[in-house]
């Protein structure tokens, strides 16, 4: 009875065992991290940085920002959002504007002021020259109307040949950023 409770303490086979797993179990961890975060990037979050100063004091150059490419799949932005988007005409990486007209409503901008159908919108980013003047347009169905956050120093709908953004063109909303 008691040589059948032991176990022998010579057994190579076993130490092996117990010396390979670890590294097994290693790999198997990392190649299972790679493939979730190949996943994830691909289908729900998207990395990109931040290129110029034009969304500046919400996003500064340098920024990372986690984009979620599906948040506009089965909804339409809304006025105040950040959106990314893509437009070869203008860049070859990704843009990053905030939505300030929608389908159907005539944007205009009066002495550094914006207004939407004829009413100014509380605005805080509206630190524009005073002289500033831009429209009246109004924005098509599918599309939308963008400022970067800086207004003074951003390359925008008031600067663009078109000055509207298709949905189509939107590749998602940031909804995370860091240094």
């Amino acid at each position: 009875l008691m040589i059948l409770m032991t176990t022998p303490k010579n057994n190579s086979s076993v130490d092996n065992r117990k010396r390979l797993y670890p590294e097994y179990k290693f790999l198997i961890l990392v190649s299972a991290a790679l493939a979730l975060a190949f996943i994830c990037s691909f289908f729900f979050l998207r990395l990109s940085r931040v290129d110029g100063d034009s969304m500046s004091p919400t996003l500064s150059n340098g920024d990372w920002i986690l984009v979620s490419p599906n948040a506009y799949k089965n909804a339409v932005p809304e006025r105040g959002d950040i959106i990314v988007f893509k437009r070869s005409s203008l860049s070859k990486g990704h843009i990053i504007k905030r939505v300030i007209g929608l389908p159907g409503e005539t944007v205009e901008i009066k002495s550094g002021r914006v207004f939407i159908n004829g009413s100014a919108i509380d605005d805080e980013f509206y630190v524009f020259d005073p002289d500033s003047n831009f429209g009246p347009i109004v924005v098509d169905e599918g599309s939308c109307f963008v400022l970067g956050d800086n207004r003074n120093h951003s390359s925008d709908s008031r600067h663009w040949e078109d000055p509207q953004v298709s949905f189509r063109e939107i590749f998602g909303k940031p909804i995370f950023y860091f240094k």
